[in-house]
């Protein structure tokens, strides 16, 4: 009895070792801006894009999510076909947008 308490407990965690980032993914940045223009991942300033090159199905790897004010969670992807991080993609509930490096 005590082996197999201790075996699903070693599943458990290592359940959630595994699925942590699934349900607690990593805070990365900041949005600023009324109409949150500007997204901030460390150093690199983005600047919202409403003429992009880019479509929602160009969507690729998450990187983490980015909180504005105290309700609302962005989630934050690379773009495919981008240059390394040059676009980003920013959904938010059934809404998405892109964000390009300043330069």
């Amino acid at each position: 009895m005590v082996l197999i308490l201790a075996a699903v407990l070693l599943l458990g965690v290592l359940a959630l070792t595994v699925l942590h980032p699934v349900f607690f993914p990593e805070e990365i940045g900041t949005v600023r801006g009324p109409e949150a223009q500007e997204l901030v991942i460390g150093d690199a300033v983005y600047k919202r894009s409403d003429s992009d090159p880019y479509s929602g199905a160009d969507r690729g790897r998450f990187l983490g999510i980015v909180r504005v004010g105290e309700d609302s969670i962005y989630r934050i992807y690379t773009v495919e076909g981008a240059a390394q991080e040059e676009w980003l993609y920013c959904r938010w509930d059934w809404e998405g947008w892109f964000y390009h490096r300043e330069a």
